[in-house]
């Protein structure tokens, strides 16, 4: 009897079969010893459906970083945040020790998510500039939206739209974002022209992708 890779059998002295799914997706089917192949095949023909849904739940599950109660996750990055009271107005950002201080206090939601949505617009223009001008993109306006379902949007206009929530991604996966709208800019659909387009001025989009895939519905 040949099972997917996914699936452990175990036969213990137990009087009834049980199925397991855990979060690496693995199937655990552990049946009583006198279970004939025909027996655990039956079993999982009844009980497919079942494991199928349960796959389906830890594979779409967003992956959460982690994050002790004083941190921040910035760029990808996980930064310390201290309340420095003489610090009127400002956050300093601290990259090289991974401190971030300010006299608001940004472990407050609110003042967080309003720092989080301005931090966005100012890095995510200067990047948008940068990535742009090498390659001569042009684009109109700008907005930094709190998009439910997307990173990026181009508008038939060349208006380009961008989540906030890219200031939490590693600054590789905020590029990949801003490069793709940029390509829309010139190419409007999904096509094989418009990948290949995609590939020629930032090649890493596919690590980019699966690290969106990963941890994207998490941040």
């Amino acid at each position: 009897m040949t099972l997917p890779n996914n699936y452990i059998l175990e036969r213990k002295p137990v009087k009834h079969a049980r199925i397991r799914v855990d979060e690496q997706q693995t199937v655990r089917v552990i049946v009583p010893d006198r279970f004939s192949d025909s027996e655990i095949n039956l079993l999982l023909d009844q009980k497919e459906t079942w494991i199928n849904n349960k796959l389906d739940f830890f594979t779409n599950r967003p992956v959460i970083i982690p994050l002790d109660k004083d941190q921040l996750l910035y760029l990808g990055e996980k930064y310390t945040f201290k309340k420095y009271d003489e610090l009127k107005k400002q956050v300093l950002i601290d990259s090289e020790n991974k401190i971030i201080q300010s006299d608001y206090d940004l472990l407050n939601p609110a003042i967080q998510l309003n720092w989080y949505k301005l931090e966005a617009r100012k890095v995510i223009l200067k990047r948008l500039e940068e990535l742009a001008k090498p390659y001569g993109f042009s684009y109109n306006r700008v907005f930094i939206r709190n998009q439910k379902t997307k990173w990026g949007n181009c508008s038939g206009k060349k208006n380009l739209s961008f989540n906030w929530r890219l200031i939490k991604s590693p600054q590789y996966v905020m590029d990949y974002v801003i490069m793709h709208e940029l390509v829309h800019t010139e190419i409007f659909k999904h096509t094989r022209q418009f990948w290949v387009k995609l590939k020629s001025v930032y090649p890493k989009y596919k690590e980019s992708i699966q690290w969106l895939d990963r941890y994207g519905n998490g941040l």
